[in-house]
């Protein structure tokens, strides 16, 4: 029967990945394709980052934000796979198969370390070291066993997986003279509070009687959307970020990059927008609101993106290319409004074409 559990487990995770897979390649299209190709270059500079951690020129500070943001990338990465590793459609169903709860928490081991690219990196460097070297690159290890810890805190535990992310974002900036180890040493103890902070329900009824009160109560309802293209343009600038501090060379190019992450996700976010609230159009035609509420969704991620844009060009100080991207990004919206098949296309040719002006 143990067997007969863990075949299916397998059969489900496979399925549920082969989906995820299918639902990119409708959302991004082409820029999947080129992502892919892309993959032995996203090895290389995991590992350039995870290098980084063992030893960075650029100072303790660097060091620990390039830390956080491998932590944070892996939480959205477990966000992202939660459903397929752990099975939640039919967790019920196994409930009913298992003898145990110990074959469901096995079962979700597995699978975890199985797409745990993270570790498995930081594992081959540590297997690469020296004792005298593992004796110097003690935080390193820490922050190894952090990422096992927080992955699991990632499947069973999300929103206490976002506060250690924030918290530890949070002591960077107030500790900044803080060594590595302490800091580890310190996002530990917070990884241990957060293990004992009871989940909580922050969603509320909002009266759906105005335009603003309709968008509230669908972004509490469906925040998940929201959430992680936020979390991955906040994760990118952070990196950028890091860039431009160590290479004052590259500023151009961290701020152009983040420019274009975000534009990417909001006009996705637009898109996928657009067909959650597809079903909402008829009730609003029948109170004739129906193309102010086609106005409202449109600009309403319209002004987010520029908000966005203002902030990057803030933090960079890099205003003309803020002018720049803000006429690209009227455009990829037009598209993304109008033909959203091609909005993979056209934001890839945008991104590249301006590298070369």
């Amino acid at each position: 029967m143990f067997k007969v559990f863990f075949r299916y487990r397998a059969l489900a995770f496979s399925r549920e990945i082969a989906l995820l897979s299918q639902h990119l390649k409708q959302l991004l299209g082409m820029l999947f394709a080129v992502l892919y190709t892309a993959l032995p270059g996203i090895v290389l500079l995991v590992f350039l980052g995870l290098g980084k951690i063992i030893k960075a020129e650029g100072g303790s500070v660097n060091q620990l934000w390039i830390a956080w943001c491998f932590l944070a990338v892996q939480t959205i990465f477990f966000y992202a796979l939660q459903q397929a590793i752990l099975n939640i459609e039919q967790r019920c169903f196994q409930l009913s198969i298992a003898c145990s709860r110990w074959w469901m928490w096995l079962a979700d081991c597995r699978n975890l370390l199985f797409t745990h690219v993270f570790l498995w990196c930081s594992v081959f460097l540590l297997l690469t070291m020296s004792s005298t070297q593992l004796s110097q690159n003690t935080h390193f290890m820490i922050f190894t066993a952090l990422q096992l810890g927080l992955g699991f805190l990632s499947l069973y535990r999300m929103q206490q997986t976002v506060l250690f992310c924030l918290v530890s974002a949070t002591l960077i900036l107030a500790l900044p003279y803080l060594t590595p180890l302490i800091m580890m040493l310190s996002w530990v103890t917070v990884f241990i509070g957060c293990i004992f902070i009871p989940t909580f329900n922050w969603q509320k009824e909002f009266k759906v009687n105005t335009l603003v009160g309709f968008w509230f109560s669908f972004y509490s309802r469906h925040y998940q959307i929201l959430f992680w293209r936020l979390a991955s343009g906040v994760v990118v600038t952070a990196g950028m970020l890091v860039l431009a501090s160590e290479r004052e060379d590259f500023t151009y190019l961290a701020a152009y990059f983040s420019c274009f992450i975000f534009l990417l996700l909001i006009t996705t976010l637009h898109i996928e927008v657009a067909k959650i609230t597809a079903q909402f159009r008829a009730f609003f035609h029948s109170l004739n609101k129906s193309k102010t509420f086609n106005y409202s969704r449109i600009f309403k991620s319209v002004m987010v993106y520029f908000i966005l844009l203002v902030v990057i060009a803030t933090i960079f100080t890099q205003w003309w290319l803020a002018v720049g991207v803000g006429l690209v990004a009227i455009f990829c919206f037009y598209i993304a409004e109008k033909k959203p098949e091609r909005l993979a296309l056209v934001w890839m040719c945008f991104l590249v074409g301006g590298l070369f002006i």
